[in-house]
């Protein structure tokens, strides 16, 4: 999948990106490999991005909600060798919508890389 992230707080960090999924259905639940490649884009991103990660995910029996995890490390031109990782809770209140609550934190501390709660609402058709 080719992205271009772009950022209300500032011209020069937005960016593009490719990244690349493998998935395997395994104990009920899911594993994917990820990898990114963002190339070199200017005065944002001074040297290319690379990105490779694991993603899991199992659905909590009876609940409707799924248990999510992420393990990944980051080398670009502003982190080398960064570690993230997330744990958090994902389901659909309706057909078509995933609704996630996250806790994400990584190898760098604050204010670049700090640990922080995210909630995402994603529509799928």
């Amino acid at each position: 999948a080719a992205t271009y992230l772009a950022y209300a707080s500032g011209r020069s960090l937005n960016y593009g990106e490719f990244t690349g999924r493998a998935k395997r259905d395994l104990a009920g639940g899911s594993v994917a490999a990820v990898v990114g490649y963002a190339p070199r884009q200017g005065r944002g991103a001074p040297a290319r991005g690379l990105y490779g990660g694991l993603e899991g995910e199992l659905p909590i029996r009876g609940e409707g909600l799924s248990a999510t995890a992420t393990l990944g490390l980051e080398d670009n031109a502003f982190f080398q060798g960064k570690v993230d990782w997330s744990l958090g809770l994902a389901g659909e209140p309706a057909r078509g919508y995933r609704l996630s609550a996250t806790y994400v934190g990584s190898s760098v501390r604050a204010p670049e890389g700090g640990s922080a709660v995210v909630i995402g609402l994603k529509r799928v058709w």
